[in-house]
């Protein structure tokens, strides 16, 4: 931003500190009436000077010499410098004063320069607004998330890692990294022979064709609690899945059919939640190299066979324990087989990161993962070993209290239609606005969960500046009558869950509130739809057509400069909470951007005002729509125009 470059070359001419040192430390104040940028004085004197600048006729200061000088005193001596720097420092176009703060040099811009910055900058790039396509450029990274098992109902924790693992993959998109998103099955093992004995006894084709998903677990339910008083039933899954391990085709085919149903129903569920998954791999295909992988193992003499024939690998020596990695029978756990599939996928996608989107509970495993991987990878010349340094578990806590009417199996399809049915009945209230979504559709217009627009360019002032749709077909435009209210229901009701869980931080375990994240008058998904549906029916009533050359010299009111602020902090955000993945860095900021556009809107009245004071200040909202809405793409939410 040109802001903090202006402050950087006159800071490098006064203390000789290179000027992209100095961007770098330049920082926001947590109290905005401090100013709107500040630097930290006693990073300056930590950072040494290049060399010695006369700060008056009389006086030089060395950084270096008073950061010597003793804690107390460098305190002291912080607060002196910072006064000092203020006194020499000059206004310019930007930057309209400067105040020292204790250790901190507080700089205040120039209004009205500031606030045109702001919206050239997100009008120019609109969905690309929060950005950065050169930071990843060239490297690929592997997100695994999801990863539902075929066997088992869609459970709290893979709702989680669902949302989170989408976040993670969009917010690398924003990055400009290539993204590879696997949503690795669980369709082998122990609990996939189970259900295979228990669908020979209890399934019906029919009931699977309908709703496989249920169906297979009502069958796993069955078979396992028979499996605790049966211990034929546990041998049997034994058995057939060293058949499956040994190619019988005979088995092969319901297993591949059973995948395959399950993966078309998920698929339905993930489109409402506007995930993609670049490949739906999944434990299965890790079979075909097992062998290699064993004799790789052996041959790094890390593969131990005890006497009854378990396969085990000592990581002791890294207080990891001896894991198991293929059973008493030579079937294989799901620990060898995740070494398998990090080796298959670094083959096939040469990946610069990857990303495990699993829950805190599973930390043990992944340690023990990454240790193996890296020991299979050591004298292997100089690169040898390094890649296992590239995976990381993205770990999070546990949701409590995840129900709905049909009792403790929580299935995804039933937590999405609960959220759709209670955001239905909230709208259904307000006869008004249920009979104009039920008369005119959804929007005018929309932006997708990918952060394409869809822009009524009549909106425009002429056609230069109208925005051009590179997907124009939006699965909004054209509905009407229910069919457009259950949409509207079940986006709302999917806002609301996944802000719901990324209100926090990821690690914190907590309890599910159905209540709160609903609430059509809470802090939540629903607030930030409203906010977003409010700034679009401002655009549809202003009475004038968007002007990017507006004089927005007429922004003199503190509610523009405020909002202004706020947008102005957006790429800032993206690239704090791409720090740690930590979406809550995104919805506290939205929330606060909300807020302040509330606040903007009691004051910055468009409709009916004169031209000159009306298109600037729809520019402004518009601005704060292009980005809040930014935002919610960046969460995997669909930004509503109407609710």
């Amino acid at each position: 931003m040109q802001f903090k470059q202006s402050i950087a070359t006159q800071l490098s001419t006064i203390t000789g500190h290179p000027e992209t040192q100095l961007i770098e430390m330049i920082e926001r104040p947590k109290n905005k009436d401090y100013g709107q940028f500040s630097i930290a004085v006693y990073k300056l004197m930590k950072n040494g000077m290049r060399k010695k600048r006369k700060l008056d006729e009389t006086k030089s200061v060395n950084l270096e010499e008073n950061l010597i000088a003793g804690e107390g005193k460098e305190r002291k001596a912080a607060d002196e410098l910072c006064k000092e720097l203020a006194e020499k420092f000059q206004s310019s176009p930007t930057i309209s004063s400067t105040t020292p703060i204790g250790p901190y040099l507080n700089f205040h811009v120039q209004r009205p320069v500031f606030i045109q910055h702001v919206l050239n900058e997100v009008f120019g790039q609109k969905n690309l607004y929060g950005t950065f396509k050169s930071h990843g450029q060239g490297r690929t990274v592997v997100i695994d998330f999801s990863s539902p098992n075929i066997a088992k109902p869609f459970h709290s924790g893979h709702l989680k890692s669902t949302i989170l693992g989408n976040f993670v993959k969009r917010i690398h998109d924003a990055l400009g990294y290539k993204t590879v998103a696997i949503n690795y099955l669980g369709d082998w093992g122990k609990q996939y022979g189970l259900l295979a004995v228990g669908f020979n006894k209890y399934g019906s084709h029919d009931e699977l064709d309908q709703d496989s998903i249920k169906h297979l677990y009502d069958v796993y339910v069955k078979i396992s609690q028979e499996a605790k008083h049966n211990p034929v039933i546990d041998q049997e899954a034994n058995n057939y899945i060293k058949r499956m391990e040994d190619g019988d085709e005979s088995v092969l085919s319901l297993w591949r059919k059973f995948r395959d149903l399950s993966i078309k129903e998920y698929k339905s569920m993930y489109k409402r939640l506007n995930i993609e998954f670049t490949s739906y791999s999944g434990e299965s295909e890790t079979q075909p190299l097992i062998p290699q992988v064993e004799r790789l193992l052996t041959t790094k003499n890390l593969l131990s066979t005890q006497d009854d024939g378990i396969c085990t690998i000592d990581l002791s020596e890294y207080n990891l324990g001896t894991p198991q990695l293929k059973r008493i029978d030579e079937t294989s756990v799901y620990l060898l087989r995740d070494i398998v599939a990090a080796i298959q996928r670094k083959q096939l996608y040469n990946f610069d990161r990857m990303f495990y989107i699993v829950g805190m509970s599973q930390q043990n495993h992944f340690q023990r993962l990454f240790k193996i991987l890296e020991l299979t990878q050591s004298g292997e010349g100089e690169d040898g070993g390094k890649w296992a340094e590239k995976l990381e578990h993205v770990g999070f806590g546990m949701i409590r209290g995840v129900s709905t009417r049909h009792g403790t199996a929580v299935f995804l399809k039933d937590i999405l239609d609960t959220a759709k049915q209670r955001m239905l009945d909230i709208m259904m209230g307000n006869k008004e606005k249920y009979q104009d979504i039920i008369n005119s559709g959804p929007s005018r217009q929309v932006q997708k969960a990918d952060g394409s627009q869809f822009i009524d360019n009549s909106s425009f002032d002429d056609d230069q500046t109208a925005l051009s749709d590179e997907n124009s077909q939006i699965d909004l435009i054209g509905l009407y009558g229910k069919e457009a209210a259950d949409r509207i229901a079940d986006i709302v009701g999917i806002s609301a869950i996944v802000i719901h869980d990324f209100t926090r931080d990821r690690y914190k375990d907590y309890t599910f509130d159905w209540k709160k994240t609903v609430d059509a008058h809470g802090h939540n998904g629903v607030y930030l739809q409203y906010a977003h549906a409010r700034l679009s029916s401002i655009e549809e009533k202003a009475g004038v057509k968007l002007n990017p050359r507006a004089d927005l010299e007429t922004l003199q009111e503190s509610e523009a400069f405020d909002l202004a602020y706020q947008i102005s902090l957006y790429p800032e955000i993206v690239l704090q909470s791409y720090k740690d993945f930590q979406p809550y860095v995104i919805v506290n900021y939205l929330f606060n951007l909300s807020q302040s556009i509330s606040h903007a809107l009691r004051t910055l009245r468009v409709k009916g005002m004169d031209p000159e004071v009306a298109e600037p200040r729809l520019l402004l909202f518009w601005c704060a729509r292009v980005t809040l809405g930014n935002g919610l793409n960046l969460l995997g939410l669909t930004p509503l125009e109407k609710m």
